[in-house]
This record gives C-alpha cells, sequence and structure tokens, in this order.
C-alpha cells in the first residue's frame, strides 16, 4: 500500500505543477495581449523575462513525469494521466514562447510600428503605416501570387533553388 501512496503524492504534485504551468501560461497571454493592445513596451519585456520561469516549470514537469513512469510504472487512469500531461506540458510552455516572442524577432512585439492592413475602422488610429513589406505573406495578401511563390519557395523546398 506504500508504493501506491507514493504514487499518488507524485500524481497529486505532478497535476499541481502542471496547472500552475498552465495558469502561468494563461498570465503570460493576457499580459501579451495586453502589451499588444496598449502599446505598452514595458509588459511587452516583462512577458519576455518571464518566460524563463515557465521553460523552468516546463522541464520540472518533464521531470516529474519521467521519474513516474521510470520508478513507479503507472497502469490504466494513471498512464493515461501521466502520458497526457507530457504531452500538454510542452503545448502550454510553447504557446507562452511564441506569445513572448510576439511574432520572432528581438525588438518586442508593442515597440513594432502598426500597420494597416486591408479596411481600417473610423476607430482605429495608426501609429504609423510602414511601408509595403516584400516578403511573401504580404505579396500572397496583395494577390501577387507568383512572386510570392518564387519568394517562398525556396524557404520551403531548398533543393529546388534554381
Amino acid at each position: 500500500m506504500e508504493v501506491h501512496r507514493h504514487l499518488d503524492e507524485e500524481l497529486d504534485t505532478l497535476r499541481d505543477t502542471v496547472l500552475r504551468l498552465g495558469g502561468e501560461a494563461e498570465t503570460a497571454l493576457r499580459r501579451a495581449m495586453h502589451a499588444l493592445v496598449d502599446r505598452d513596451v514595458t509588459v511587452a519585456r516583462e512577458v519576455l523575462e518571464h518566460d524563463d520561469a515557465v521553460d523552468a516549470l516546463e522541464v520540472e514537469v518533464d521531470r516529474q513525469c519521467i521519474d513516474i513512469f521510470v520508478l513507479r510504472q503507472p497502469a490504466a487512469r494513471d498512464l493515461r494521466f501521466v502520458m497526457s500531461v507530457a504531452k500538454t506540458a510542452p503545448l502550454l510552455e510553447s504557446s507562452t514562447a511564441s506569445t513572448a516572442a510576439g511574432g520572432g524577432g528581438p525588438q518586442p512585439f508593442a515597440a513594432r510600428p502598426r500597420t494597416v492592413v486591408g479596411h481600417r475602422s473610423s476607430t482605429e488610429t495608426p501609429l504609423r503605416t510602414s511601408p509595403p513589406q516584400r516578403d511573401p505573406v504580404t505579396l500572397f495578401e496583395t494577390g501577387r501570387f507568383r512572386v510570392s511563390r518564387r519568394k517562398l519557395l525556396p524557404s520551403i523546398v531548398p533543393w529546388r533553388i534554381k
């Protein structure tokens, strides 16, 4: 019976850790949305800095899952729980990583100039419009499919570069 008690305690600890990871991911997403909407660079930088704590939680969840697999050899319901946690934790962490990155690049998304794409409502006032970009997505959105394909195809299929 002692083995079952230890397993139950470890499963409870794992559950608490993954719930904490989910809460951190939710907080990061909420703060990133605030930073984006309000163009608050300070909050965007805080989200970027807090990403390391979320990474550490994900590593802790991984370590706990491996320990349970190796030391306790869970079966049935417990095995399904540990497997689902092991699959969910990287998704939660990657959602915060992409939130923190804000679309990639070293500059927080909130610090970037606003761009006008398509129809702009009368209540929305951009800080500054940027010149049209020559990246494949912008070319695709503007209807220049062939140019977009020529620019995008080498990055997807490098062996077809001519």
